[in-house]
């Protein structure tokens, strides 16, 4: 029976530590700073919504490296054509 007692006591003691004002404010203090810093749904959205636009100027600049690059390579491809005649170098 001493035992309960003295873990009823001890459960009491700690939830009054747990309790005490000067708990709380820290506790008040941390969910005010949380409150400011925490990511909104908006914040994400915004975020969602700048990857979206990123992901489609990459896909329209890859597209335009690679018609560029088929360009250069078709030129290559003409000039070293062995059909075609050489000219005389000088």
């Amino acid at each position: 029976m001493r035992q309960v007692e003295r873990r009823v006591e001890d459960a009491e003691d700690a939830v009054a530590a747990a309790l005490a004002p000067d708990r709380i404010d820290d506790l008040g203090h941390r969910v005010e700073e949380l409150a400011v810093t925490a990511v909104t749904h908006d914040d994400l959205l915004q975020v969602r919504i700048d990857i979206a636009r990123l992901t489609a100027e990459l896909t329209r600049v890859r597209a335009e490296l690679q018609a560029e690059i088929d360009r250069v390579n078709d030129a290559l491809l003409d000039v070293t054509d062995a059909r075609l005649p050489r000219r005389a170098a000088g």
